[in-house]
């Protein structure tokens, strides 16, 4: 949300207040993207895992749906993407519901949920990860920490006590945070040093907590085969696509596209780029994504497709944790607050008396 903890207190006012509803008829013709990652089967915090956030409880996706379903028009981003190609209008109030990495409760939690309310999806997909050749780094990283009996973690410069859960979901956010910092092959020392350190080295055949589990090809193919879900590449083993060298970016784009060719008979279009920020993907990125098949693909830039927006860069709003999250989003209010923040920055630095 802009500005935290001010932003997230002036949507929620909003929000509440009924100001989001009238914010959502004056809607004009953009799209808006959300983005989940997995859910879990209940309200109450999951064994063996840290970031509960990531796993939103499936109720609340219901009831997210459901205000979508009354309020909204709910939209493929495949939809969203022929719109912009051939720039048409969106449908008004158009939302699209999409989901990161391939988790096994997008079949068992979501697709329940999306079928009888007959709403559209799109899963983006790690291929390495339904193949069960690879585990994504977060995914070894968050389960060598919630299972380490080691009580103090020291690496590089890094020190941690993990005597409890809140103080290893610290160390597990405060190491995602330098990892993503890095280029792939220092990314990837750095996660085995942790794993060494903590004496735990997760491997793609070990159990996982239900919410850590990858969907299998067969769960895939049976939600495309429905034809509310729409299936879309997020790379093989989830690197940085930004961070990693060309030949190691060209072959996650290359390889993604042709396992999911293989697996469902079908050539995925729509990508999205892992993590999504600035620094993630450039023009390379982008002419790579082209050859491989992809036409469209989405970030983690907040805020509303509109016109202007390349076809590679499309904006997406993060994961969110509560319905009124969802509501400030997708009506807007949420964007005009942060039109509002960039509009006061922008004269701020006009105002200052220059050096």
């Amino acid at each position: 949300l802009p500005s935290r903890p001010l932003g997230t207190l002036a949507a929620l006012f909003c929000t509440r207040s009924g100001l989001s509803a009238l914010a959502r008829q004056w809607r004009p013709s953009e799209a808006c993207v959300l983005t989940f990652h997995g859910l879990r089967a209940t309200e109450e915090p999951v064994p063996g895992m840290l970031d509960q956030d990531q796993h939103v409880p499936v109720s609340l996706f219901a009831d997210v749906c459901e205000h979508l379903a009354k309020h909204y028009h709910v939209i493929h981003a495949r939809e969203l993407a022929d719109a912009q190609t051939h720039g048409a209008p969106f449908p008004a109030r158009s939302v699209a519901i999409t989901f990161d990495d391939g988790y096994e409760s997008n079949y068992a939690l979501a697709f329940p949920v999306l079928k009888r309310l007959g709403l559209p999806a799109t899963i983006f997909l790690t291929t390495g990860y339904l193949d069960r050749t690879h585990l994504p780094w977060f995914v070894r990283l968050e389960v060598a920490l919630a299972k380490t009996q080691v009580p103090r973690l020291s690496v590089e410069r890094f020190q941690a006590a993990l005597h409890d859960t809140p103080a290893r979901l610290q160390a597990y956010q405060t190491l995602c945070g330098m990892i993503k910092q890095r280029p792939q092959p220092e990314a990837q020392a750095l996660l085995e040093s942790i794993e060494a350190a903590l004496q735990v080295q997760p491997q793609p055949g070990d159990p996982l907590p239900p919410p850590l589990r990858p969907m299998t090809w067969d769960m895939a193919r049976e939600m495309q085969a429905s034809g509310l879900v729409e299936l879309g590449g997020h790379t093989h083993t989830h690197p940085i696509l930004g961070r990693c060298t060309r030949e190691v970016a060209a072959t996650e784009i290359q390889t993604c596209h042709q396992r999911m060719t293989q697996e469902l008979e079908r050539s995925p279009t729509l990508f999205a780029y892992p993590n999504g920020m600035p620094n993630d993907f450039d023009q390379t990125t982008q002419t790579m994504l082209r050859e491989a098949g992809f036409s469209a693909s989405f970030t983690m830039l907040p805020g509303f497709v509109r016109p202007h927006h390349q076809l590679l860069a499309l904006p997406r709003y993060g994961n969110p944790n509560e319905s009124w999250e969802v509501e400030a989003m997708a009506s807007g209010v949420m964007e005009r607050l942060r039109q509002i923040r960039l509009g006061l920055g922008l004269k701020r630095q006009q105002e200052a008396p220059a050096a």
